[in-house]
């Protein structure tokens, strides 16, 4: 990071090491925490993810069942790729992909069973057809014989039909009992429905407020004021 290396491995001897070059607070990464969605939890899951096999790997244990790399197929954008790799006599395999959006949110699982052979075993999971828009995390976890043998995630994105570029209130303060005006700025200018909820700074949902917003004719800036 930041032009140095996130981490080096060396061995020396039988042994192995490993130095991990991440800010740390004992080994819990330290993350900036940022409002609006701009991070999003799993680079928790990413940098505990490089931890664990950085462990795993420096006490050579890796399993002899492995994930390859998972990729989206651009042919067939509805199917996840992936191929499990393997070296022991296991018999089969269970491998379960779980869809969240960039909220954090899970909008579905899939799971599917496979009989093992020695070396490359391929499958194809289907994407569930009704992800909302935005970027998408898949995890992945691939079991067998009630035991976790791998894991691997991938990102990818569903076009957003619009977006909001900018939002913000009619003034920086308000009083209790007071009207609160939000303005917002889209990408387009046609009739959207929308929804504004009002949080306090618990977390705890204050208000929320569903319309659709049809602009004028001819059509105005898309600068919403509801």
């Amino acid at each position: 990071m930041g032009g140095e290396p996130i981490i080096a491995t060396k061995t020396y001897g039988k042994g192995r090491v490993v130095a991990l070059g991440f800010v740390n607070a004992g080994l819990s990464p330290m993350i900036d925490w940022k409002v609006g969605g701009q991070q999003d939890d799993h680079w928790w899951g990413y940098l505990y993810s490089l931890l664990d096999r950085s462990i795993i790997w420096a006490a050579q244990r890796e399993p002899g069942l492995t994930l390859a790399p998972l990729t989206l197929s651009e042919e067939r954008r509805k199917m996840l790729d992936l191929q499990l790799v393997n070296s022991s006599s296991l018999p089969s395999a269970e491998v379960m992909a779980d869809f969240w959006n960039e909220w954090g949110e899970k909008e579905g699982s899939t799971g599917i069973s496979l009989n093992l052979k020695p070396g490359l075993n391929p499958a194809t999971i289907e994407i569930p057809p009704n992800l909302s828009a935005g970027r998408h995390t898949v995890d992945v976890i691939v079991t067998a014989d009630d035991k976790h043998y791998d894991w691997g995630s991938v990102v990818f994105t569903i076009p957003q039909p619009d977006e909001i570029t900018s939002l913000a209130t009619g003034r920086e303060f308000y009083t209790r009992g007071e009207d609160l005006q939000v303005c917002f700025d889209t990408r387009s200018k046609s009739p959207q429905r929308y929804t504004v909820e009002l949080f306090d700074n618990r977390g705890r949902l204050l208000a929320r407020q569903k319309t659709t917003m049809v602009p004028r004719v001819p059509p105005p800036s898309p600068r919403r004021c509801p």
